[in-house]
């Protein structure tokens, strides 16, 4: 049975870390939008949940994934085949995100996965989306934990401002000073809300 993680403090908004949460709000509209309209469409299909819904988020958390040098695509590393993986300032591997398609729910051992893409590639950070529900959470002396879980909303419902100050915190600047600063993430909770 998962382990509840502990809610993040109001103190960690992401306005008071001085990140904008107004793009990412609104890609959050556009998504729930495509995701009720055509939701039988993205069925099945990672490439268009990836595109009509992944991929709009990120771009609005700073991370354009039309732009090799920031962020690259379905890259392959030691027979792994990893969708996104995000790139420091100075073009280092920062992230793994793992894309699912938008009907395959978020089970521990997808979480394990993606944190052992993580560990192997050596990077801090993992995510898992499936343009409805995003999990993120750091990865401690290359191990993950659900106590590092940082990142952790369903998207499709809910309060927009909550779901925005959540996700901003996979926003490039966020991660680059979280490295700098090496402070682990409030962890939340990751069940559906």
């Amino acid at each position: 049975m998962p382990a509840t993680l502990v809610a993040a403090p109001e103190s960690a908004s992401a306005e008071a870390e001085g990140a904008p949460v107004t793009p990412v709000k609104e890609a959050v509209v556009t998504v729930r939008e495509r995701l009720e309209r055509h939701r039988r469409y993205l069925i099945g299909h990672e490439t268009r949940t990836r595109i009509l819904t992944v991929d709009p988020i990120l771009r609005s958390l700073g991370w354009p994934v039309d732009d090799p040098s920031r962020v690259l695509l379905e890259h392959r590393d030691n027979g792994s085949r990893l969708d996104y993986v995000l790139l420091d300032p100075e073009g280092s591997p920062l992230a793994v995100v793992e894309a699912k398609r938008v009907d395959q729910d978020h089970s521990d051992r997808l979480r394990g996965r993606v944190s052992g893409y993580a560990v192997a590639l050596g990077v801090p950070f993992a995510a898992l989306a499936n343009g409805a529900r995003w999990e993120a959470w750091q990865i401690v002396a290359g191990v993950s934990s659900r106590r590092t879980h940082f990142v952790g909303k369903n998207i499709s419902s809910g309060d927009l401002d909550d779901i925005a100050t959540n996700l901003v915190r996979l926003r490039r600047e966020s991660l680059g000073t979280r490295m700098r600063c090496g402070t682990a993430p409030a962890a939340v909770d990751p069940s559906p809300t």
